[in-house]
């Protein structure tokens, strides 16, 4: 009977745990693009989003190493990544991390969601490459097929794309691209994770904090600073700032904050973060009248 009962809140965890990543997954591609949509008045600038994860990310995590995770719930594994050592094993690694998720939110910029996981279905065909040459691993005639039919699945996508004319050849390409990236990101994470003990985490701790650096440069090459010195940009960068500085003070004065105040704060980040959201759309909106007007003038 007890073991009926461990493997009963086995399964259970198991659900919420896969519950909790579709919801995270599938929110984060929606919000990701409504953020790049520019028929919504998004921001044109995937690299400088992708950072601002990254950064967010890495926050999150300091904040559970520098607590040593949630006290008689979880524990937050030990390791910083700013050792050179660390740095040296991780960086290599970090820089796949850093094309592939900079190549999934550009791909997302320029293709629908819902063609989205069509044009980045390629990534098991790239295992099954990169593990035959790179690591000389044989592969079934039967996984060979189903990697038929991916490609014939791919190439169908593509072409039903062309048809309803929403094709984008741009996207498509970066979504081959972070397939690759993922496929190449994946065989070497097994070689780096006996390096931070197998702790998944932590090297999801150091990757966001090198690629937090390495997305500097790219931003910068790609010409997006111009498009994140906007006015929206310049509220939601206060915004991030103001949640950042309230983290770092109570850190640095080692001030112990309730759970309500923590709230309150979440609240007033989250109602100013609508608030500069708003003041976008009353903006555009205004824009987009005085462009009807002066349509209209000219025609007159």
């Amino acid at each position: 009977m007890k073991s009926e009962n461990d493997l009963c809140k086995r399964y259970i965890n198991i659900f919420f745990v896969v519950a909790i990543y579709w919801i995270v997954s599938m929110t984060t591609v929606f919000v990701n693009k409504t953020l790049l949509s520019s028929q919504s008045g998004g921001l044109s600038a995937p690299l400088f989003i992708t950072w601002f994860q990254c950064v967010v990310s890495f926050l999150i995590c300091w904040t559970f190493s520098t607590t040593k995770g949630i006290p008689g719930m979880y524990k937050f594994p030990e390791g910083t990544p700013w050792h050179i050592d660390t740095m040296k094993k991780v960086i290599p690694l970090s820089i796949m991390f850093t094309g592939m998720v900079a190549a999934n939110n550009i791909c997302l910029q320029y293709v629908g969601v819902a063609f989205y996981y069509i044009s980045r279905s390629l990534t098991t065909v790239f295992n099954v490459a990169l593990g035959t040459i790179l690591l000389g691993q044989s592969t079934s005639k039967q996984c060979i097929a189903c990697c038929g039919f991916i490609v014939l699945g791919f190439w169908l996508g593509v072409d039903q794309e062309r048809v309803i004319d929403s094709f984008s050849l741009y996207g498509t390409i970066f979504g081959v691209l972070g397939s690759l990236m993922l496929s190449l990101y994946s065989i070497y994470t097994k070689r780096i994770l006996p390096h931070v003990n197998q702790e998944v985490i932590l090297l999801s701790y150091y990757n966001n904090a090198y690629s937090m650096i390495l997305f500097l440069p790219l931003i910068l090459i790609s010409g997006e600073l111009h498009e994140v010195t906007s006015p929206l940009t310049h509220n939601i960068s206060g915004t991030a700032k103001a949640c950042a500085q309230t983290v770092i003070a109570t850190h640095w004065y080692n001030d112990s904050k309730t759970f309500l105040w923590w709230l309150s704060n979440f609240v007033v980040v989250g109602a100013s973060a609508l608030y500069a959201r708003f003041k976008q759309l009353e903006m555009e909106k205004a824009a987009q009248i005085n462009v009807d007007k002066e349509e209209k003038a000219n025609l007159v």
